[in-house]
């Protein structure tokens, strides 16, 4: 990393192989607008909707420009501030899931919408804290939008997975279910 390029790891066209990824230095943006974080990344996380862009299979409905850069996870320190931000400042250790149009966590650097980051609670790794974003808001969301209320079964498909895992505790802990039931 420079003052003025970073390293990301992106693919050049559609594929399928993971080969096919590779660091390429991209320009650093000097500015940040007045409600943006930038974070010096240190973790961050592969989700299905990841590899289903880098294949090609959402171009019909999203198409991407080349190269492509993935990662909506991310952890990290912040080191810029835009000149509205109100909840972070340089030092601080946040993680979060990025807006569609600031994709691209697997790099050194990233920005991100204050909005869409938290600071990493004592004694979390960064490696931890990136395995949270996408999957965890995927479960609370179908969660919320399902009616698990207290007291309720709740039925959550693929407990083993990422998105079923977080649905499982969440469930349980943060819906109060009476009981949770799911598939491996």
């Amino acid at each position: 990393m420079t003052d003025t390029t970073y390293q990301a790891a992106v693919v050049d066209k559609y594929t399928g192989n993971p080969s096919d990824f590779h660091l390429t230095a991209l320009p650093r943006s000097q500015e940040i607008s007045p409600t943006q974080v930038e974070i010096t990344v240190h973790a961050a996380s592969l989700n299905p909707i990841d590899y289903k862009r880098a294949e090609g299979m959402l171009s019909l409905f999203l198409p991407e420009k080349f190269p492509l850069k993935l990662g909506y996870d991310v952890a990290g320190t912040v080191t810029r501030v835009g000149s509205n931000v109100q909840r972070f400042v340089p030092g601080d250790r946040v993680y979060g899931r990025v807006r569609r149009q600031e994709v691209g966590t697997i790099a050194e650097l990233v920005i991100a919408d204050e909005l869409t980051l938290a600071k990493i609670p004592e004694g979390v790794a960064f490696n931890t804290a990136a395995a949270v974003p996408l999957a965890g808001l995927t479960a609370l969301q179908a969660l919320e939008k399902g009616g698990a209320n207290e007291g309720r079964t709740v039925f959550v498909s693929g407990g083993m997975g990422g998105v079923g895992m977080f649905g499982v505790v969440l469930a349980k802990h943060h819906f109060r279910a009476a009981e949770v039931i799911t598939t491996v």
